[in-house]
């Protein structure tokens, strides 16, 4: 009884001075290597889930554990949110919420943005992402300008925003383009249709301004061009074009 006295106290002791410490539990962890057997990822759509397993070494070194993995998986630029879950089994689940991609940009490659206009690593080829390309104003170079880049994110905050307000805009518009005037035409890939407007454009505006396109191009299906001028307060400009001009945004 007495030897089992002696090793208790011992240990008792050393705990209640780790927990003084704080992280009582992550310094326990440390002095024995924590071993996974299982990894679940979920919520990659563009993320290669191999790649994230390969953090996992670390998680077993570190151990201390959870947070210091997620903190790593957020530095990733494809990665917004990262959450790690042991599970019993010594299995390890990773839920991540990937930055979603929005728009694409030709520089002269198409990259794809978020909806802050930053670029995210995601291959266009690959995944066949059907999303507008934004056009800014300035003649690209290769190497993107500041105003270029302002434009960009203006572009791309534009097209999430709209998105979200009518999701079928996304999907058929082809390109956004940044004008002299700072205003923003937007092409659809189906028709060949145009629309002129300055952003913020409102969930209203934009079902109007779509309103008179489809009305517009039933109307006159054998004109090239039709446009659609959404600048003016409380009015929808329509009119037919063969060729469009650089006031409408074509450069």
């Amino acid at each position: 009884m007495r030897k089992v006295f002696a090793l208790t106290v011992p240990l008792l002791l050393a705990a209640a001075t780790l927990a003084a410490l704080g992280d009582g539990p992550d310094i326990l962890a440390r002095f024995a290597r924590f071993h996974v057997s299982t990894v679940e990822v979920r919520g990659a759509r563009y993320l290669d889930p191999e790649e994230i397993r390969q953090w996992i070494p670390v998680y077993e070194d570190e151990r201390g554990g959870a947070r210091s993995l997620e903190g790593r998986l957020r530095t990733h630029r494809l990665i917004e949110e990262a959450t790690v879950r042991t599970l019993p089994g010594d299995t390890v689940v990773i839920v991540i919420r990937e930055r979603r991609p929005v728009a694409l940009v030709a520089t002269p490659a198409l990259n794809p943005v978020d909806p802050g206009g930053e670029y995210i690593p995601i291959d266009p080829a690959l995944h066949r992402l059907d999303l507008p390309i934004l056009r800014p104003m300035e003649p690209q170079t290769g190497t993107l300008t500041v105003t270029e880049h302002q434009q960009i994110r203006a572009m791309a905050a534009e097209v999430h925003r709209l998105g979200e307000l009518h999701p079928d805009f996304a999907r058929s518009v082809s390109e956004i383009a940044w004008t002299p005037e700072g205003a923003l035409t937007a092409r659809f890939s189906e028709t060949a249709a145009v629309l002129h407007f300055q952003p913020p454009l409102s969930a209203r505006r934009l079902r109007e301004g779509i309103a008179a396109l489809a009305d517009a191009v039933s109307r006159a299906p054998d004109r090239t061009v039709t446009v659609a001028d959404l600048r003016f307060r409380d009015q929808v400009v329509v009119r037919h074009a063969s060729a469009v001009g650089p006031g409408d945004g074509r450069r």
